[in-house]
């Protein structure tokens, strides 16, 4: 069943830029509608156009960055017709407009707080890695949800494996996230420029409460096949951190 799926993400990675209907990437794997959408949501965690809309903002902050070509040029590379939609979508998933990340691009910076404020948590942790693997740079943040949209309530930083530490986290329930770029891990199979390899760990859910204290241990892993690409903007990451690259 996951061949049925990663067939449809392929696709979609393949064909981001056109229309795709929920029809035409049931019918990739086979599946009537209505059993894709909800196998699909089982395999990766989220609905397929959530999953689509994600590749498409990925390439949109990669062009971004990385070109001068007019945002509404972006949009519509990217397969969005309406400015207010893909600057609506834009924004959700990455926690600013196209306009502004392309003046921050890589210099957006999520301060980690003030320690010690009595109404909010800490979250602790270990970063492990594969022993031998370059790490370049890891990024680890605190998120509302799994799947690691918009704006991070924290972020650290860290360029080799051991401590971190993000205090100042409103109560709330989160996950944790680490994203880093390994070049020991090549997937052959991946032969689409935008699927890069990449490393994730996560951790959660972490229910923070006023004063209480967490600690994870984030062990990195090559990307999985069904992980839709990461959106929030990350501080001083090259693009193969995050799946992309033109």
């Amino acid at each position: 069943m996951d061949e049925m799926i990663r067939r449809a993400i392929d696709t979609m990675y393949d064909q981001y830029c056109y229309s795709l209907s929920t029809q035409d990437l049931a019918a990739v794997a086979a599946l009537s509608p209505f059993h894709f959408i909800r196998k699909f949501s089982r395999a990766t965690g989220v609905t397929p156009g959530n999953f689509l809309a994600a590749i498409r903002i990925a390439q949109a902050k990669w062009l971004l960055h990385t070109t001068a070509l007019r945002v509404s040029d972006i949009m519509y590379s990217v397969g969005y017709h309406s400015v207010g939609t893909f600057t609506r979508k834009f924004t959700a998933s990455v926690g600013k407009p196209p306009t502004i990340y392309r003046a921050s691009a890589v210099e957006m910076s999520f301060p980690n707080g003030p320690s010690g404020l009595p109404a909010t948590g800490t979250v602790t942790g270990i970063l492990d890695t594969p022993a031998g693997s370059p790490v370049h740079t890891v990024v680890v943040g605190v998120f509302a949800g799994p799947a690691a949209w918009g704006r991070p309530e924290r972020i650290a930083v860290l360029d080799r494996p051991g401590p971190w530490r993000l205090e100042g986290i409103r109560p709330g329930v989160y996950h944790v996230t680490a994203v880093a770029s390994l070049d020991c891990w090549n997937d052959e199979r991946r032969t689409v420029p935008i699927r890069d390899p990449a490393a994730v760990g996560t951790a959660g859910p972490l229910t923070v409460l006023p004063g209480s204290v967490h600690s994870v241990r984030l062990r990195l892993l090559p990307w999985p096949r069904l992980r839709m690409p990461v959106l929030f903007p990350l501080p001083c990451v090259t693009a193969p951190c995050v799946g992309i690259h033109p």
